[in-house]
């Protein structure tokens, strides 16, 4: 028996191709929302609420690498560059800066923030 798609079939499978592109897809979700005045890091994920922790703490900008030793994660370069791109996403939506090529500190009220008593 030969199965032969039925015009009606077509239209429907259109139909939910529509309804998906309309309603979105979880590939297009933002996780690191742009950095507004009063946004708390809490809303960042985990990974990323802990890179600007350690930030925060710093006293002064740091590397990629020495990023990665602080949250002890893997120094091996390969890894470094993946997560160098975590920086970078920070840096493009307002959480970080990179005051020089490679180096990165939190914005100015981030920075601010953590100084201030818990």
């Amino acid at each position: 028996m030969r199965w032969s798609r039925s015009p009606g079939r077509k239209r429907a499978r259109a139909g939910a191709e529509e309804y998906r592109s309309a309603a979105g897809s979880p590939v297009g979700v933002r996780l690191v929302p742009q950095w507004t005045p009063g946004l708390a890091v809490g809303v960042l994920p985990g990974s990323y609420r802990d890179i600007v922790e350690v930030l925060q703490d710093a006293v002064r900008p740091m590397r990629a690498h020495h990023i990665c030793a602080a949250l002890g994660l893997s120094t091996d370069k390969s890894k470094v560059e993946g997560f160098r791109s975590k920086l970078k996403r920070l840096a493009g939506r307002g959480w970080l800066v990179e005051e020089e090529p490679g180096l990165f500190t939190p914005c100015e009220a981030l920075a601010a923030a953590g100084d201030a008593p818990g």
